[in-house]
């Protein structure tokens, strides 16, 4: 018997979402978990809009750039099939154009050389981990995140498995 996986191609992290800190398998090679900050919103269906879950996407090893930042992009995806985590370097730069309550966009790649940015795969996306691929493209409100630890994000990923 075959049974065919349900694959998300574009799915969207919407919401407002007050920070809290977990941490990250390790990123810089010391042997230890790395400190991060963490935001969940809702999993959106981009082609029907529908609520799917919800994806905590935790931000870590976060340096200035020019203007911009710097981060590693740990991003939980839970949908009622199963779950996808992906980490990525993603880089945050401030807006200059038509901010409509955004204050930054960000975008992260998927790895070169045909690399995989899929930690782990669960449920019908199980055997993806090191094979698939997600990308992001997106729009953040940073303007309360110092004291208030409050993000809006609207960002779109492209899931490949």
């Amino acid at each position: 018997m075959t049974t065919t996986k349900v694959v998300p191609k574009a799915v969207a992290l919407v919401g407002t979402a007050e920070a809290f800190t977990s941490t990250a398998p390790d990123i810089d090679g010391d042997g230890t978990a790395d400190e991060s900050t963490c935001f969940t919103v809702e999993l959106i269906d981009t082609d029907t809009n529908e609520v799917l879950g919800d994806a905590t996407d935790c931000l870590s090893n976060i340096t200035g750039d020019g203007d911009g930042l710097k981060i590693i992009g740990k991003t939980t995806f839970n949908f009622p099939e199963g779950q996808i985590v992906t980490r990525s370097e993603t880089t945050v730069q401030p807006l200059l154009f038509g901010q409509n309550g955004f204050t930054h966009s960000t975008t992260a790649a998927p790895p070169l050389n045909g690399g995989s940015n899929i930690l782990s795969a669960t449920g019908d996306f199980a055997g993806a981990t090191g094979s698939g691929t997600a990308r992001l493209s997106g729009l953040v409100d940073m303007s309360q995140l110092g004291e208030e630890g409050i993000l809006r994000c609207d960002y779109l990923f492209l899931i490949d498995l």
